[in-house]
């Protein structure tokens, strides 16, 4: 699976100091394989959640930053992880900061302060697989809008930041809509970089979203395929109009809904109500209307496709974070799975609460146990 120039990221040593239910740990992975294996509520989880934070956001679980130090302790919580990267090492720090004064995160790259969150991705890249995951089908919009948007931020650098200037302009203009007299260069400005920002989000999208479909296509793995499909009045114009008159149209779309955005208190266009539409290609239905079963074979489609993507892509292998892995499959799509692992070769942490996991992954894998609230290498 792995070419030449494909770059392979790999946490080298991590460190967590007062994170969740870890006071001080440290430890360094021997292994492309670690799964952490044990009882509920021991801290697994906790793990990859810390490596999750790596990258932009607030990890997988999108927990607030200041519940996730440790109970009953009032120092901050901190991660440091050596990330390789084939050719090179770097350092990345970060944590949260809470005084009278200041409430915040922090991010250190190889020592120095980062201001802009989108740094971490030229750094690591990190995909994941968790139990939450597994209703995003029969959810909102927003769930899968969010998960579309984070496998975007992988492939581009700044799309994250492109999403908060897009946000803040949209609750700027909600905002001066509150109130029936505004001033109308202001809200002119601000619609204007609501467009800027609106279609470079939806031409990123729509641009992922095909690579994906291309990638899924060609999977010879025996997994559901899945049909992706955008749903957003901008992303469908993507490949009808030119951008720049694509940004007009929006621009005038904002300007021509003001009054009806005033009156129902929400901003009735953008990007922020597009949706990811997910179906099972066999079937041709939405995967909404699958079964169970299905809908987890299809949501590992499309993971396994944002994974083989970056690969073929960006030339860059991520860290994978599998989390009760058998809460999504059956013993034999495991064992399926254990062979794509095999194949792709990146660094994969993977937990679980019985032993399944070690008859599958035994040949090639680091077990870890926690006791104690201690990372101890699993003896048998």
């Amino acid at each position: 699976m792995r070419t030449e120039d494909t770059k392979k990221t790999k946490i080298k040593n991590l460190a967590l100091s007062y994170f969740r239910n870890y006071e001080e740990q440290n430890f360094a992975p021997q292994s492309d394989i670690i799964v952490i294996a044990g009882a509920n509520g021991i801290g697994k989880t906790n793990i990859l959640e810390a490596i999750s934070l790596l990258v932009p956001g607030r990890g997988f679980l999108n927990s607030k930053l200041e519940d996730i130090s440790k109970h009953n302790s009032n120092c901050p919580w901190i991660i440091e992880a050596a990330i390789t990267n084939d050719t090179y090492t770097q350092y990345i720090r970060t944590g949260y900061i809470k005084t009278s004064e200041i409430s915040r995160r922090f991010i250190e790259i190889d020592g120095a302060n980062i201001s802009k969150q989108h740094e971490l991705t030229k750094a690591v890249s990190v995909s994941w697989l968790i139990p939450q995951m597994d209703q995003i089908f029969i959810t909102g919009a927003t769930a899968r809008r969010k998960l579309l948007d984070r496998i975007v931020s992988n492939f581009n650098s700044v799309y994250s930041e492109q999403l908060t200037v897009y946000e803040h302009y949209l609750k700027e203009r909600a905002n001066l809509l509150k109130n029936e007299k505004y001033d109308n260069d202001w809200i002119k400005i601000i619609e204007q970089k609501m467009a800027e920002s609106a279609v470079i989000i939806a031409i990123s999208r729509t641009q992922i979203v095909e690579m994906l479909q291309q990638t899924i296509d060609s999977f010879t793995y025996d997994f559901p395929k899945a049909t992706l499909k955008m749903e957003g009045w901008l992303e469908e114009q993507v490949h009808k109009v030119p951008a720049l008159q694509l940004e007009e149209d929006f621009k005038n779309t904002l300007k021509k809904n003001r009054t009806i955005d005033f009156l129902t208190k929400r901003t009735n266009a953008g990007i922020h109500r597009s949706d990811l539409l997910v179906y099972s290609k066999q079937k041709c239905i939405k995967a909404e209307k699958c079964s169970t079963g299905e809908q987890k074979s299809l949501l590992l489609s499309l993971f396994l496709a944002e994974v083989f993507t970056q690969i073929q892509w960006k030339r860059q292998m991520p860290i994978i974070l599998l989390d009760d892995i058998a809460a999504h499959l059956d013993d034999e799509k495991q064992r399926l799975l254990s062979d794509v692992i095999s194949d792709i070769g990146a660094q994969t942490w993977i937990t679980g609460t019985d032993d399944k996991i070690f008859r599958v992954y035994k040949k090639d894998a680091e077990f870890i146990t926690v006791k104690d609230n201690k990372v101890r290498i699993h003896e048998e």
